[in-house]
């Protein structure tokens, strides 16, 4: 050491002030103050890591910050109040690695420090080192011998050795691993007596001997701790561990004797809890054990029935789950079922009572589907029934919503059906007059169905001129539902999508900014603005939103990461097992998400757009790019919940979707942005050549104007790659052959006046992004062929120079293309004035209301083609 820890708290003391700057967020004074003690002791510990800790909270590069803990790592073992500087430090850098190797060696140095063992256990856990928690955990059962540490000791083996990830959402047990694999986890489980304290120790339990093929065991621990006195948490991990036992044995082959013994004593257990616990009565998982019995026993549905229908009885007028069970239990039963007239009393019965509340379409849409002979005729006549106060209301919209719901593949949307629609939704207004606004307006849900019944509409439609005012009319209803209702969240989520279709990209700003997207939001969310923003982000002058949502964007993957390495941490301190699947499974999506890779991806066209090469030639750029990679085989994290499926099959995603967007895309066009900041950079070439082609993958989903700018633009680069790396031989030169009419079907499909306005300026958006590559290409090639020396002589390869001709043509070709394209340009203008919004917009809207619409969406078009001119007329702007 090169000071003694005295030394170190005499810095610490005379470091008080800057404790205090730090907690008041003065930052620059306390760093002064750190430097100023730095020039006296430059070795000082206490000092070098505060300054380490500034450097980071103002922004310095990660690469900086560790520079200075070289120099503290330097002073020797760290005291107390450094190490918990060091532990902040290397949270918010990412670099919790660091600290663990710390802990490991301080560990070796006092292995009876139980302290310092419970750290490098929990520093473990949260980097997922499997290897290293099952040995330090071990370590430290054997240390203190205590039932919790067996316990953890025995979770990290069973965390080792079965597969985490990916589990499905559904599937509450992974995979066995191979035979033995866990015996010592099972010794270890021995040693704590099978006592199960907590449901979490019973699901511990479970998974051990589930993993290990113990399945009898697994069955009779859930028999002994049971549901009685155990609260919720037990009577679930029992009934999932009894459902995975009888779906192995199932699976197996296994039945007779032993299965139905194992269902008539759940059926007993869950029977005398049912009627005598009123939490469990209203658990519908309960309900739903019961339900799944009877596939495997068929026997008990007399009994079954018996049960559900007393507690119909007995609790029927405060908890639906009793009635709603019994009309599950006979649309499964495939004896006994209740006569069609039996079966529609009881459905009606269940909609007087509770056809009011929001969980009732889902509750018998599946039921309507199994049993809709006894049923016919009834929604329509619930639909039609005058309602007069604001549960009839509600009943009536919910039997509306739930026959839009039933409408079978290939329905054909009407007018008729968004007029009834709309009208009905206009009726419910009057009942949230005394509604704060921040309450949802309870005609909200099938305003939002009759805007999706036009969206059908559309979708449907084949006249393309006539196509384009059902969108106008979707954003006049959707405008008309915002404007009443401020916390209609869906209403807003709807409008950016829309906008965009329309080609009025300035205008998301204001209903994005009402979402308020926050931490997990702005990756699941965040797609419906970011997907192919380099599209609308120079048209709509939206430039700064974009980047200020990037910044966000990065910041929660950067603090979330971290957030739920210490979540794990904590769950593996308070015992809480079965939540570190799910944290850390959030964590890998994370790690690897796909809108996270959009970002990047987009974040590179939109630099190329604007001509940023020192951004492209920078580091940043490729670290995102790189990082990108991972989504190839990551999660699709992108959410439309806010877009629901109110109406029909075809789900609002899709048909709203402007393009592909999935893996294919972003591997297609991260690989072209990735050769293209190769060419920006002056890096290495040679890879150019052989870029692959658009995948299929890209190709299914992709629109027709990416597809051939895909193909151009990996054209164009493997024939940078070719003439910069060959030797001058006619085959290294054949990929420039064709490349001066690589780009023509793209300019057809910029001139044509056919799909809504969105595909017109994406296709003439290409067109720019291609001419700002062919612009940086041809830079390229003028540095290579610059003549050098005092001869001045030309030393560029035969090919480069061919290569250069090509390029040429093509520039000349693009150059006649966007002119083309410019000139249609005009006619889009007068049309959006001229369109006459209140004619097909009807009666639905106040004419006032549809005016300021128009003036706004015709203003926002304005501004996209305004800028789309500029940016065509001029390559090089």
């Amino acid at each position: 050491m090169s000071a003694t820890k005295k030394d170190w708290l005499t810095d610490e003391r005379k470091l008080q002030p800057v404790y205090e700057d730090i907690q008041e967020a003065r930052l620059k004074p306390a760093l002064s103050q750190v430097d100023r003690l730095l020039k006296k002791q430059p070795r000082s510990q206490p000092a070098l890591i505060l300054r380490a800790y500034l450097l980071n909270q103002q922004g310095a590069a990660t690469e900086d910050v560790l520079k200075v803990w070289k120099s503290v790592e330097a002073t020797g073992e760290l005291s107390p109040r450094s190490m918990w500087w060091a532990g902040l430090l290397m949270r918010n850098i990412g670099r919790s690695d660091i600290l663990l190797d710390l802990y490991v060696k301080l560990w070796d140095a006092r292995p009876d420090s139980s302290e310092i063992g419970q750290q490098v256990v929990l520093l473990s856990v949260s980097l997922w080192n499997t290897s290293l928690m099952c040995s330090s955990s071990r370590k430290m059962f054997n240390l203190l011998k205590t039932t919790t540490w067996a316990r953890l000791a025995a979770w990290a083996e069973w965390a080792d050795k079965t597969a985490q990830t990916p589990i499905p959402a559904d599937q509450v047990f992974p995979a066995p691993p191979p035979a033995n694999s866990l015996r010592i986890a099972a010794t270890l489980l021995s040693t704590t007596r099978k006592a199960c304290p907590s449901p979490e120790a019973l699901w511990l339990h479970a998974q051990i001997y589930l993993a290990a093929g113990q399945e009898e065991a697994a069955l009779a621990l859930v028999k002994e701790e049971g549901v009685g006195g155990g609260g919720v948490g037990r009577g679930w991990w029992r009934i999932k561990t009894v459902q995975e036992v009888l779906r192995r044995m199932a699976a197996k082959g296994e039945g007779g004797d032993d299965v139905r013994n194992v269902v008539k004593e759940e059926m007993g257990v869950f029977s005398k809890v049912l009627r005598e616990n009123p939490d469990m009565q209203r658990n519908w998982a309960n309900y739903d054990h019961l339900l799944q019995l009877i596939s495997y026993d068929a026997s008990i549905v007399t009994e079954v029935k018996a049960l559900f229908t007393d507690l119909d009885t007995s609790i029927g007028t405060k908890e639906r789950a009793p009635a709603l069970a019994l009309l599950h239990l006979d649309a499964r039963a495939e004896e006994g079922r209740m006569s069609e007239a039996d079966f529609r009393e009881a459905i009606e019965r269940y909609w007087r009572r509770w056809g009011s509340k929001g969980l009732v379409v889902d509750d018998l849409k599946h039921i309507w589907v199994e049993r809709e002979g006894p049923m016919a005729g009834l929604l329509q006549a619930w639909s039609e029934e005058d309602h007069t106060d604001i549960s009839s209301y509600l009943a009536g919209k919910h039997a509306r919503l739930l026959m839009f719901r039933l409408k079978a593949n290939g329905w054909k949307a009407t007018e008729e059906e968004f007029v009834s629609t709309w009208a009905y939704y206009l009726a419910g207004t009057t009942y949230a007059a005394n509604l704060p606004k921040s309450d949802v307006r309870p005609a909200d849900e099938i305003g939002l169905a009759a805007v999706q019944i036009l969206l059908y509409i559309w979708y449907q439609a084949k006249d393309e001129e006539y196509r384009e005012r059902h969108l106008l009319r979707a954003i006049v209803c959707l405008r008309k539902i915002c404007d009443d209702s401020p916390a209609c969240m869906m209403g807003r989520y709807l409008l950016i999508r829309l906008y965009r279709l329309i080609g009025a990209p300035s205008l998301v700003v204001a209903p994005l900014e009402q979402l308020g997207m926050r931490e997990i939001q702005l990756d699941t969310l965040l797609h419906v603005f970011s997907e192919r923003a380099s599209v609308d982000v120079l048209l709509g002058q939206t430039e700064a939103v974009w980047v200020s949502y990037k910044n966000r964007s990065e910041y929660m993957y950067h603090k979330t990461a971290a957030d739920l390495s210490e979540q794990i941490k904590h769950a593996v301190e308070n015992e809480s097992y079965s939540q570190i699947t799910g944290i850390r499974q959030l964590q890998l999506t994370l790690a690897t998400s796909l809108p996270a890779a959009h970002l990047a991806v987009e974040s590179g066209r939109i630099a190329s757009l604007r001509r940023d090469t020192a951004y492209l030639a920078g580091s940043v750029i490729s670290a995102e790019l790189a990082h990108a990679r991972d989504a190839d085989e990551g999660a699709d994290t992108r959410n439309w919940e806010l877009i629901p499926l109110l109406v029909g099959e075809t789900s609002m995603g899709e048909m709203l979707n402007l393009g592909g967007g999935g893996r294919g895309w972003v591997r297609s066009w991260r690989e072209v942005a990735t050769g293209f900041v190769a060419v920006v950079a002056g890096g290495d070439l040679s890879g150019l050549v052989k870029l692959e082609g658009p995948s299929e993958s890209v190709l299914d989903g992709a629109s027709t104007a990416e597809r051939a700018a895909l193909e151009a633009i990996g054209s164009i680069l493997r024939g940078v790659g070719t003439a910069f790396t060959s030797d001058g031989t006619e085959s290294a030169t054949a990929e420039a052959a064709s490349l001066s009419t690589v780009c023509d079907g793209l300019i057809q499909l910029a001139k044509a006046d056919t799909g809504c306005r969105w595909d017109k300026l994406e296709s003439a958006m290409l067109l720019v992004e291609i001419s700002r590559i062919l612009d940086v290409v041809s830079g390229r090639i003028a540095v290579t062929v610059k003549p050098k020396g005092k001869n001045k002589k030309v030393t560029a390869s035969p090919a480069i120079l061919e290569f250069a001709k090509d390029v040429e043509k093509l520039e000349s070709r693009l150059k006649e293309g966007r002119t083309e394209v410019v000139k249609t340009l005009d006619g889009l203008e007068k049309a959006d004035v001229e369109l006459d919004w209140v004619s097909f917009a009807g009666s639905a809207v106040e004419a006032e209301s549809v005016e300021r619409v128009k003036k706004d969406v015709v203003a926002s078009r304005r501004i996209a083609i305004d800028n789309l001119r500029d940016l065509l007329t001029d390559s090089r702007k």
